[in-house]
């Protein structure tokens, strides 16, 4: 099963496969919606296996191909070129904007301002598992993780601007940016492009990170850091907190609720959401119909090319297969 130069009579039976694949589907849809959350649940962080039963393809996922021209053996086409696209457009504004700031050491202070660059970070190693290899590996497990952070981080961070921050003031192009354009990008990347799964076990990333924001703004509240963008040394004033929904010091009451429903009610809606959109056309290894892969033939050695685990058929069935198999070779 693992030499590239498999004969025949070595190839995986696929006949058996596809009757596998289809028993299994036909159980995935008779688990309920809770049997089927603890299912996904009890996947590993990295799993490669639903709980369909099918192997995610890891090359066709992290490694998308188009059909096109294409150069350098064909690891440059549109769609890289749309991740270059997307890193070289993040990073300017990301610049511009920095460099242009009225408080430029208080930049990174802001939430929307952080995910920035949960962003250019995601589109960076997503370009580079276009030319890299990709699998089983560091690399492939950082960018798996990194998407799963910055896809919900920019979500919470449009939902939390557009319902508590903005007063009906003029938008600008860096606000339209901040809060929202750079959740697409990084949405058509992961969910349209690449069609990455999120696993739930993934959800513990992104929970972190918007927790050891909120203990970031308790600890700029209690080391009375200030807000210079809006401070006018009256103390009376509300302009202390980075945030005004969460103003440790004034209104330490409506900031603890406030934060009790980031934390334990949107960001868990919000998971759910991306991880619907990510079940939506995963690209798995096809042994059913004999093809390798729905984008490009798969090296047996590579990863995402293990045979499809299944452990829906029963004893009786797969001596039924073997003996398929047997009067097969007869």
């Amino acid at each position: 099963r693992n030499s590239k130069h498999a004969t025949p009579s070595q190839a995986p039976n696929r006949s058996l496969y596809s009757k596998a694949y289809k028993m299994a589907e036909q159980q995935q849809q008779q688990l309920g919606c809770c049997a089927r959350l603890l299912a996904e649940w009890r996947l590993g962080m990295w799993s490669t296996v639903d709980v369909n039963g099918k192997t995610i393809d890891m090359e066709a996922t992290f490694r998308p191909r188009a059909a096109g021209p294409a150069v350098m053996g064909g690891l440059i086409n549109y769609l890289f070129l749309i991740k270059l696209g997307f890193l070289v457009w993040t990073t300017v504004f990301t610049t511009t904007n920095l460099l242009n700031y009225d408080v430029p050491s208080f930049w990174i202070v802001y939430l929307s301002n952080f995910s920035v660059m949960l962003v250019i970070l995601y589109h960076a190693l997503s370009l580079s598992c276009m030319v890299l290899p990709v699998g089983d590996n560091v690399m492939t497990k950082v960018a798996w993780g990194m998407f799963a952070c910055a896809a919900n981080v920019e979500a919470v961070v449009a939902i939390l601007y557009w319902t508590l921050e903005y007063e009906g003031q003029a938008i600008e192009y860096a606000s339209w940016m901040k809060h929202g354009i750079l959740m697409l990008t990084v949405w058509i990347d992961g969910f349209l492009i690449n069609r990455i799964p999120l696993r739930f076990k993934q959800f513990i990333w992104f929970w972190i990170v918007a927790a050891l924001y909120i203990v970031w703004t308790g600890i700029h509240a209690a080391a009375d850091i200030g807000n210079p963008r809006k401070s006018d040394n009256d103390p009376e004033t509300d302009d202390d907190a980075i945030y005004g929904a969460v103003n440790w010091n004034q209104r330490p009451a409506t900031a603890a609720i406030s934060v009790v429903v980031i934390l334990f009610l949107l960001t868990p809606i919000v998971w759910m959401f991306t991880w619907l959109l990510s079940t939506l056309g995963r690209r798995y290894v096809d042994y059913a119909e004999g093809q390798e892969s729905k984008n490009e033939a798969i090296d047996d050695d590579s990863p995402g090319s293990a045979l499809p685990h299944y452990d829906g058929a029963t004893d009786v069935e797969q001596n039924n297969a073997g003996a398929d198999q047997n009067n097969a070779g007869v």
